[in-house]
């Protein structure tokens, strides 16, 4: 009776930590996962990393992921994630060292660590090992994924025009997949910095980009990609935060009741009216002239990073009875 008091209690918590994670609540999401961890439940460590990450502490992502591994040294899971987040800090022996750990554990997901070693190949610059790592996975779930890892590995060996061929036919059979627009924006975005490199008109590819925004509003490296082609520096730069406001022609048919939205806008200019230049583009061409800033903040000086929009958040409309 008291074990399934236990269970379901666990249970409950574990959906809720979760939850937290998944809505970015990651102070909530670290807490619950320390309850679980005393209650010796395996994903607590998983969700706890995860949490961590999320608030930039790589640092104690890792330590948390090591602490349960040290209790549970058979959790794949756990192994894949202290795995990828090594990768990521560079730590590349140490993290193919967790995924051959992870391969020898019961029931685990051997395409998912494949997938990953071959990621982490790549960015050792084994070109060719990460081919063949690809061509060991089954699961058809993970082709969008092995296409955009078979484009680095391609670009990795020179073979440009291949990698170039590959992109083009990716993004055209997956734009428009609201599931994967992250992958097919990062494809999108090396596939304009290739044809760069071809000499490609410039213009085309920025009318491209935010044509494939479309599929994937914020993709950090298609706006990387537009501020790049821009190429626009100035040493009074700064990181812009805006909230701005939009009203709605009553004409308009494309909104239905909505008279209007607010929307946040991170931007690096040299001014808040150049910032609110900037956002336009983003917005209906017919709705620029009624764009206003509600508020501004300075969050720090960027003298070396390149001029443009660097995030934008959902818009909020609202009707005339709000």
């Amino acid at each position: 009776m008291f074990d399934d008091i236990k269970k379901k209690r666990t249970e409950k918590l574990a959906d809720h930590d979760f939850h937290c994670l998944s809505e970015e609540k990651f102070e909530e999401a670290i807490e619950i996962s320390k309850q679980l961890e005393e209650l010796r439940y395996t994903a607590a460590f998983d969700i706890g990393a995860q949490a961590y990450c999320g608030l930039g502490d790589m640092d104690k992502a890792i330590e948390t992921l090591k602490r349960g591994i040290e209790i549970q040294p058979k959790c794949w899971p756990n192994l894949q994630l202290l795995g990828n987040y090594l990768s990521d800090i560079g730590e590349y022996e140490e993290a193919e060292s967790k995924y051959k750990q992870a391969l020898k554990c019961e029931d685990v997901w051997e395409d998912s660590i494949r997938l990953n070693q071959a990621i982490l190949a790549n960015r050792t610059e084994k070109y060719d090992s990460a081919l063949y790592v690809l061509e060991l996975i089954k699961d058809d779930d993970f082709q969008l994924h092995i296409a955009e890892i078979t484009v680095t590995a391609y670009k990795g060996k020179g073979l440009i025009n291949e990698a170039i061929k590959l992109a083009e036919n990716t993004v055209e059979k997956w734009k428009g997949d609201e599931a994967n627009g992250d992958i097919v924006g990062r494809i999108a975005a090396s596939l304009g910095r290739m044809w760069i490199s071809q000499e490609k008109s410039k213009t085309d590819i920025r009318e491209w980009a935010f044509n494939m925004l479309e599929y994937d509003e914020t993709n950090s490296m298609l706006l990387a990609l537009i501020r790049d082609i821009d190429d626009k520096y100035s040493d009074s730069a700064k990181y812009f935060r805006l909230f701005v406001h939009c009203m709605i022609p009553f004409t308009h048919p494309s909104y239905g009741d909505a008279i209007g939205y607010f929307v946040t806008y991170h931007a690096v200019a040299d001014t808040k009216d150049e910032a609110l230049l900037f956002a336009g583009e983003f917005e209906d061409e017919e709705f620029r002239m009624n764009l206003t800033i509600e508020e501004s903040e300075i969050l720090e000086l960027r003298p070396e990073s390149p001029k443009g929009v660097y995030w934008y958040g959902e818009r909020a409309f609202y009707e005339s009875d709000q």
